[in-house]
């Protein structure tokens, strides 16, 4: 029983060690935000235009103008026993969109971090070029179940101890031309540090910008640049459309290469897109949307 509990606290250890310096780090691979951004190697901040926006870009919601709720699962390296879930819904109110926000990684039910965001968007003319602009507020969580011993990250508001930590997403989306558009984002601009079994990390401010370019209605062009103090990455993606029903989809991400697919009928959509990693295997990623007219 106590080499069982030794070895326990040894795999804890190292999961966290491993965890925490990267899966806090803006669009981490592991935290997911939606199949069909995936597919598209992860560029997706110029055009954002389904519920998963308040994750890339909450300036997108904007774009929603029905009720929709979109929900993710992924399995990431083929490891069974790391998941992740997403759910992100929006709401189209008159003269602003409302959107709502999940998604949590799990590992062997000894690790959990999630996010939760709160956004609204709204839009804009500037000389007849539209101006789509959000914001969110996210909360970050993390916890280890069954360890009495290891605190969770909290926030005081007005004495009052609140479970995680909470940052600010902003983003801007112009379409200066009728098929294409460009697309900013700044997260986490708060950079909040979260501590867990001595090891802490600040979510660090992320910053990226996106171009759009739609030809003859049918295929997508995306171009994301991502950059905080440390690195910077490209990411590039395509997806073209067959009667409206069918996309193949392809992208880069940094050096790797993501394939996919879409499936859209009059009040729903079905994504799936696969992300290969040589070392450390394949992830997965399927997601399904709904509409409500």
């Amino acid at each position: 029983m106590m080499k069982k509990c030794i070895n326990k606290r040894i795999g804890l250890f190292f999961i966290v060690l491993l965890l925490i310096p990267i899966s806090l780090q803006a669009n981490f691979i592991g935290m997911n935000w939606g199949a069909r951004p995936m597919a598209l190697g992860e560029a997706y901040v110029g055009l954002a235009d389904d519920p998963s926006a308040v994750f890339w870009n909450p300036a997108g919601l904007s774009y929603i103008s029905s009720y929709s709720v979109l929900v993710s699962h992924q399995n990431l390296y083929g490891i069974g026993d790391l998941y992740n879930e997403m759910v992100a819904l929006s709401i189209p109110l008159k003269r602003v969109r409302l959107g709502m926000g999940w998604t949590q990684i799990n590992l062997l039910d000894e690790y959990s971090e999630q996010v939760i965001a709160l956004s609204a968007a709204s839009i804009i003319r500037y000389k007849n070029i539209p101006v789509r602009f959000g914001i969110s507020l996210d909360n970050y969580y993390v916890s280890v179940p069954g360890y009495d011993d290891v605190e969770s990250p909290s926030t005081k508001v007005l004495g009052i101890k609140l479970p995680g930590k909470f940052d600010v997403d902003v983003g801007i989306i112009a379409t200066p031309l009728k098929n294409f558009s460009i697309g900013f984002t700044a997260r986490n601009l708060i950079e909040r540090s979260i501590t867990l079994v001595s090891e802490s990390e600040k979510i660090k401010k992320n910053f990226a910008l996106g171009a759009h370019y739609k030809w003859r209605d049918v295929v997508n062009f995306l171009l994301d640049y991502n950059w905080d103090k440390d690195e910077s990455s490209l990411h590039f993606g395509w997806e073209i459309w067959f009667f409206d029903v069918f996309a193949p989809r392809m992208g880069l991400n940094r050096d790797y290469l993501t394939i996919g697919f879409g499936i859209k009928a009059k009040n729903w959509t079905l994504d799936g897109a696969v992300y290969s990693h040589e070392e450390l295997g394949s992830t997965y990623r399927l997601s399904f949307g709904i509409q409500f007219k």
